[in-house]
């Protein structure tokens, strides 16, 4: 029987959003006009696909101080974005979630208290949360690469200066989760390096 939580779980499978309203009723076994009893349009299906996903995040702890509740917060997107099918892209692209904005709230609020500006909390949070679906993506994509060799392909194909050769070798060899605490850690001494009088 067609239904509304179907429908949304088979768009997810097949990927939210790539599928079309044809491919996935033609992969319901059923005409694309029937899936409008069930949900409005294309945008409804994205919205009811990114409420249903993001109702598996976590939130950090409330009792954290502001820079442990951010950097919890950005591993558990991060995490969130790797399990998650099309999580990357949706991050790009998408609606929030009512569960994602819960948390947003609470950390506007968390920063607010701690001080922070309207503006500074905001940036950071967003900045935060984008750097963990950035990296994410970038595992994902070196993962791709890795299976095919396509970044020695690239780097092959390319006229490449021989002091590169050193970059190039860390960046085939590196570890996606080292590179995100890097890149995470400078990001968080840089807002408090902002903080300070």
């Amino acid at each position: 029987m067609l239904t509304r939580e179907l429908i949304v779980r088979t768009a997810i499978d097949l990927g939210l959003t790539e599928v079309s309203m044809r491919g996935l009723a033609r992969h319901l076994g059923v005409e694309a006009p029937s899936l409008y009893h069930h949900v409005s349009d294309r945008d409804d299906l994205l919205r009811a696909g990114v409420q249903l996903l993001t109702e598996t995040i976590e939130a950090p702890n409330d009792d954290l101080e502001w820079s442990v509740w951010l950097e919890e917060l950005a591993h558990i997107v991060r995490r969130w974005a790797l399990e998650t099918p099309g999580a990357t892209v949706l991050g790009e692209t998408g609606p929030i979630g009512e569960r994602t904005l819960g948390i947003l709230a609470t950390g506007m609020a968390k920063l607010r208290e701690a001080g922070w500006s309207a503006a500074l909390a905001s940036q950071s949070l967003a900045m935060v949360t984008n750097l963990a679906m950035h990296s994410a993506a970038r595992q994902l994509q070196w993962e791709r690469d890795l299976a095919d060799d396509a970044f020695g392909r690239r780097v092959e194909d390319a006229p490449i200066d021989p002091s590169l050769a050193e970059f190039v070798a860390h960046y085939r060899s590196a570890d996606a989760e080292e590179m995100f605490a890097f890149e995470l850690g400078c990001v968080l001494s840089g807002l408090e390096g902002r903080l300070r009088p």
